[in-house]
């Protein structure tokens, strides 16, 4: 009994210091956003040359899954997160400090690398501390910190970049993410295993399970489901990060908005994929019976159909615009959360779940990359309508995508 209490105090522990901290590495992602106009007006780039910060982002965030997914099942989380805070806050000191397009591109792609350190971490931890009926209410949950750390990160970012300027929309995040690593030095641990504290099966200790580079490669590019999930993501990374990278620059730029009024819009949008995700996570495995796919496709529907139109929309719409907008938040949040965290779990088990997962979120940066400069450039040629009539077809093509796995439901397995 009292090992019982122990395990469960220390999940309870590991849990809410994942969600902290994961909710933190956005204040250094997502505060560009409302940068991007303060830069544009200030040094006169263009949208497409700004995209071109972006797009180094989600590349090098890409590339750094597919490295990170597997060192993450051989060596544990909470190294990798730690490493990846310590350089992600001293990333985004530098980029408060520069000056020229090729200076922000390259600071800009290496917090790139910097903080795909954090969410194959993540999802392994959190794989390690829950059994596999948990998991969809867990990372729904889970899946609220991202976009509670995307609120956060405009909320603050819209009032310091009015107050101060958009070089302390660098400087002030750097400072909370700071904080967020000392947390999660002093209480994040990889397993149940490394606190001897058992597996979740109740079995006993034998040590943390550790696994080679060939077992964890089988349970990513060796599995055909994982390839499904990681090509529908990339339709829906697509979308979402189109939004995050550009709405803010949209409702400046596009429609006129003062910051402090856009700033108030924009943050609805994380607001509700914060609900859509925790709302997911549960819905599956109280309704669909640990089924994820029927809910990812209706969402990616929806998804389509926000976006499609946000592009028709008549001047002037604000109300109907901050609808489909939180319709558009709620859907890429809920599909975010069972892609790459949830069915990723499922599929992989915990004992492959940094490398899937690593490898799913690998696939939906390269769709975030080709948005980043991508709708900067559609914007700057052909109007804001273009944009988002691209992003209502990715996410349109994702919805049959994710059909063929209708029927899939996950069985229970050794080490889940």
């Amino acid at each position: 009994m009292e090992s019982r209490q122990q395990f469960l105090l220390w999940r309870g522990r590991v849990f809410w210091t994942l969600w902290v901290t994961y909710a933190a590495y956005y204040v250094c992602r997502t505060n560009i956003s409302f940068a991007i106009p303060q830069i544009i007006k200030q040094h006169g780039f263009s949208e497409t040359q700004l995209g071109w910060v972006g797009t180094g982002f989600f590349v090098a965030y890409a590339v750094g899954q597919l490295i990170n997914g597997q060192l993450v099942d051989r060596f544990g989380g909470r190294a990798l997160i730690l490493v990846g805070i310590a350089a992600s806050v001293a990333l985004n000191v530098g980029f408060g400090f520069t000056h020229t397009l090729a200076a922000m591109i390259a600071l800009w792609l290496l917090n790139g690398y910097a903080q795909s350190t954090g969410w194959s971490a993540t999802i392994k931890t959190l794989a390690n501390w829950h059994r596999q009926d948990e998991r969809g209410r867990a990372s729904g949950v889970m899946g609220a910190s991202y976009q509670v750390g995307n609120v956060v990160a405009w909320a603050l970012a819209g009032g310091v970049v009015v107050a101060w300027g958009w070089r302390w929309v660098f400087w002030a995040p750097a400072a909370i993410f700071a904080a967020a690593g000392v947390l999660a030095f002093a209480r994040l641990r990889n397993s149940p295993e490394s606190m001897g504290l058992g597996t979740i099966e109740g079995a006993a200790a034998d040590g943390e399970v550790r696994l080679g580079w060939r077992y964890s490669l089988a349970q990513s590019l060796g599995n055909p489901k994982v390839w499904v999930v990681a090509f529908t993501f990339f339709f829906m990374h697509t979308v979402r990060y189109g939004l995050v990278l550009w709405v803010p620059t949209y409702l400046e730029r596009g429609l006129g908005l003062p910051p402090l009024r856009a700033t108030w819009m924009a943050v609805g949008v994380p607001l509700a994929a914060a609900v859509g995700a925790v709302f997911a996570g549960w819905a599956t495995d109280r309704f669909w019976g640990g089924r994820r796919a029927p809910l990812i496709v209706f969402l990616m529907l929806a998804l389509s159909a926000a976006a499609l139109v946000i592009a028709y929309l008549p001047a002037g719409s604000t109300a109907a615009l901050l609808g489909c907008l939180l319709v558009a938040g709620a859907a890429f949040g809920g599909a975010d959360i069972l892609l790459v965290g949830t069915l990723a779990m499922d599929i992989a088990s915990r004992k492959g779940a940094g490398a899937a997962v690593g490898f799913i979120d690998a696939m939906g940066y390269m769709g975030a990359a080709i948005t980043g400069v991508g709708a900067g450039w559609l914007a700057q040629h052909y109007g804001w309508s273009a944009p988002f009539l691209a992003w209502g077809v990715a996410a349109f093509l994702g919805a049959p995508l994710m059909a063929t796995l209708w029927r899939y439901r996950p069985e229970p397995r050794e080490y889940m």
